[in-house]
């Protein structure tokens, strides 16, 4: 009897565990496609919390990338290379959402242990010597829409439900990224969501970028013989006229 009764509280221990759960999120989709007309798009996330709260959504990538950032200065009416840095960790894309300004919703060790906002992203090295160009490599971010300038708005309908629209610029890498939702009242966090969202090519643009990555000889063969073919029909034309 002893052992039945263990059993079956091992079995209700999740339910019991998600029934206690104070936050709830979906999102409309957990795909983006990209075709060869992506001029970017909206991701509709709504959910519903136990009693009144502040929300904030991070998107962000699971996948890094390496960049080089290089300080030019205009010398004599030329621009020239007066410096460069190179960071590693950098999300191709950081982008969020908050019923309130970061600073309103959350002290400084929250939003930092928390990667909570511009100001805190893991991006290396952190030497305060690449203060400038950590700075630089931010705001052309947001120049091309990867990272946010101003953070969307999440808004409640009553003091349960509420919803966000995420923007996704036509400059999206395909890859592999996360929606993180964090439910905070009275400066903590009480409860937390992560949703996976896949980004991928679809047409005509997925299969070249596959034979680009997979039989790249191939691939630029056939580059050349369409140049060639070009550059052979156009001189006829213009031999023509």
């Amino acid at each position: 009897m002893k052992r039945l009764a263990a059993i079956l509280l091992v079995l209700l221990l999740p339910q019991m565990a998600q029934a206690q759960r104070s936050l709830s999120v979906d999102m409309a989709r957990d795909r983006v496609s990209i075709s060869s007309g992506f001029s970017g798009t909206d991701l509709l996330l709504f959910g519903a919390v136990d009693q009144p709260s502040d929300i904030v959504v991070v998107v962000t990538s699971l996948d890094t990338e390496k960049q080089t950032v290089v300080r030019k200065q205009r010398v004599l009416g030329i621009w020239l290379n007066r410096g460069a840095a190179e960071f590693s960790r950098v999300p191709p894309l950081y982008s969020y959402a908050s019923t309130r300004a970061l600073s309103d919703v959350a002290p400084r060790n929250v939003r930092q242990d928390n990667r909570l906002g511009l100001d805190f992203l893991d991006i290396e090295p952190r030497d305060p010597a690449y203060a400038d160009y950590r700075a630089g490599l931010i705001r052309a971010k947001q120049r091309i829409g990867l990272y946010s300038s101003l953070p969307a708005k999440v808004s409640f309908k009553d003091d349960r439900l509420f919803r966000t629209s995420l923007h996704f610029p036509a400059q999206l890498a395909p890859g592999r990224y996360r929606v993180n939702v964090y439910q905070l009242r009275g400066g903590r966090i009480i409860d937390a969501a992560a949703l996976p969202l896949l980004v991928d090519k679809v047409g005509v643009g997925a299969r070249i970028s596959y034979w680009a990555e997979n039989h790249g000889l191939l691939y630029g063969l056939f580059a050349i013989a369409v140049a060639a073919v070009a550059g052979l029909l156009s001189g006829y034309a213009f031999r023509r006229t």
